[in-house]
């Protein structure tokens, strides 16, 4: 794991232990005691986690990540605190699902938590899952994984590894690109987020498939499915898109699906040709 992580706690003991986890786990750490300091932080600095107690001076935590996410835009975050989920739910400190982890904590289950919540849960509930084909197993799938979040990377690239697939991580279109000419050929999917700091989506895919046809893609975003640049995107009858915040057993799945589209797609052209 890697990142700076904002760490909002207002008792110093609690936060040194948790910032000694957080730095074991890889962040770098900022930290805070209250909301004052956190907006102050915030805006100072570019963030890939907040942690925060949910009872802070100045402003409970809910209302710490609201601001925090004003001014940083999408970001995950883990709620903390020596209340039960329960209670907090009940007495509206923190709305029903929202991630938590209960004090006191080893640096096990934090890292666990961070780990999930890179991928985050909240996909809908009503999402049907995909019947796969055995053709595309998960241990024979290499992924070439695109995303700029350093954070959200490691997670990912961890949670799909320990799922057997093999994964080639970039940060950028251009590590991407490099990427993409040593092992074209071992490549099964391309994970990408839409958004990159150094190339436009559609002029990646294109510099991609000039050096091999891509087999399939996965577009992940914090976009609505019916956005234009989205739908553009779509238009190729090899690509799925995910929506932001992630779900991992659903990206899994999608990955394989992708796999498995691709590979019957192959062998209706085989029949064809014979």
């Amino acid at each position: 794991m890697s990142g700076t992580a904002l760490l909002v706690e207002d008792d110093t003991t609690v936060r040194l232990t948790v910032r000694n986890y957080l730095q074991d786990l890889g962040f770098r750490v900022v930290e805070a005691k209250d909301w004052d300091e956190a907006v102050a932080v915030a805006s100072s600095e570019s963030l890939d986690l907040l942690l925060t107690d949910t009872i802070l001076p100045g402003g409970d935590g809910m209302l710490v990540a609201e601001e925090v996410r004003t001014i940083q835009g999408s970001l995950p975050v883990l709620m903390m605190s020596a209340h039960p989920t329960e209670y907090l739910a009940e007495t509206g400190r923190i709305p029903q699902g929202t991630p938590l982890l209960e004090k006191p904590f080893t640096a096990e289950r934090l890292r666990e938590a961070i780990r999930v919540l890179m991928i985050d849960s909240s996909t809908e509930a009503d999402e049907t899952p995909t019947p796969t084909s055995p053709k595309a197993s998960t241990a024979s799938l290499c992924v070439l994984l695109i995303e700029d979040h350093d954070a959200a990377r490691v997670a990912t690239s961890e949670l799909l590894g320990d799922e057997g697939f093999t994964v080639i991580a970039a940060r950028t279109a251009a590590e991407a690109l490099a990427a993409y000419v040593e092992s074209a050929s071992t490549i099964d999917v391309v994970v990408t987020d839409v958004g990159l700091p150094d190339m436009a989506i559609d002029d990646l895919i294109g510099e991609l498939n000039r050096i091999r046809p891509i087999p399939g893609t996965v577009y992940i975003s914090g976009l609505p499915e019916d956005d234009l640049q989205i739908q553009k995107l779509l238009r190729n009858q090899k690509a799925i898109y995910l929506r932001k915040p992630l779900d991992f057993d659903v990206l899994a799945r999608t990955i394989r699906e992708c796999a498995n589209r691709t590979s019957a797609a192959a062998e209706q052209a085989a029949h064809t040709i014979t």
